[in-house]
């Protein structure tokens, strides 16, 4: 009946894990978040007390089909997942890592794109696509991240802003 509770799960570990957004994918849902957890539903996190970006495939009622940590050592924490094209997946998250799956981090804290495609239930893989763009400071104190290409869309005029002063 409408409103009623089909069901209900949690996923996660014994640490700090959240859930960011969750997309229909097939016959279930894609969720992304992020965690600091290394056990429990959690596994691969890139580092002791380090928060990874953390997607998980789950079927329509709730099963988890596969999960995997997306980072390196230090910090991920995933604001977004898109989907690109049919089974293609993009993830936007900050990162201040520079380890792992997270390469050319420019120092502090960056904003990192990560393209995946959904892979086996047995595996789920990671094919990586560098930032094209800039980041800088405008006279609002309010960083700017122009991306230019991802190589799945024209994205020529998409911007994520970020305000330092909350």
């Amino acid at each position: 009946k409408l409103g009623n509770k089909e069901w209900e799960k949690s996923f996660g570990g014994t640490d700090y894990d959240l859930g960011i957004s969750v997309l229909v994918a097939d016959t279930g849902y894609l969720i992304l978040g992020w965690a600091t957890s290394n056990d429990g539903d959690v596994s691969g996190n890139h580092g002791f007390m380090a928060t990874d970006s953390y997607l998980i495939k789950i079927d329509s009622i709730g099963n988890i089909l596969w999960s995997k940590c997306y980072g390196g050592g230090g910090y991920e924490t995933s604001a977004q997942l898109i989907e690109a094209s049919d089974h293609e997946y993009v993830i936007l998250s900050s990162t201040n890592s520079n380890s792992g799956d997270v390469s050319g981090n420019h120092g502090g804290e960056d904003f990192w794109l990560a393209k995946l495609f959904e892979p086996s239930a047995s595996e789920a893989a990671i094919n990586l696509k560098p930032i094209y763009g800039s980041c800088t400071l405008t006279d609002t104190e309010e960083v700017i991240l122009q991306i230019t290409n991802l190589g799945i869309q024209d994205f020529s005029n998409f911007q994520a802003s970020y305000s330092i002063n909350g």
